[in-house]
């Protein structure tokens, strides 16, 4: 499922003090239709063997990280029961631009 719309809030939900941990990110956003959803995903720390194993998730993020006000379209597996579209399978994506 693809939504595109504007960032409202979130950011990393990641328990402090897990420095080298997979980092974990959900956002509000503000469909185009003005019904909102949660977009949500993992951000793994570099090491050779974690990277061939995970799928090919594409960023293209205008200032490098998401912002809240950015516009964002994305690519993910949508639940109903938790309103979430996750963005972690091979193929998925996020862009971001002001």
């Amino acid at each position: 499922m693809i939504i595109s719309g504007r960032v409202t809030g979130g950011g990393d939900t990641t328990p402090k003090g897990l420095l080298d941990a997979p980092r974990k990110f959900v956002y509000q956003i503000e469909k185009d239709d003005g019904s909102t959803v949660n977009l949500a995903y993992t951000a793994y720390p570099p090491s050779p063997f974690g990277d061939r194993q995970l799928p090919k998730v594409k960023f293209m993020l205008h200032a490098g990280s998401i912002l809240s006000g950015d516009y964002i379209k994305a690519n993910g597996s949508y639940d109903a029961r938790t309103n979430t579209l996750s963005v972690s399978q091979a193929g998925d994506f996020i862009e971001t631009s002001p």
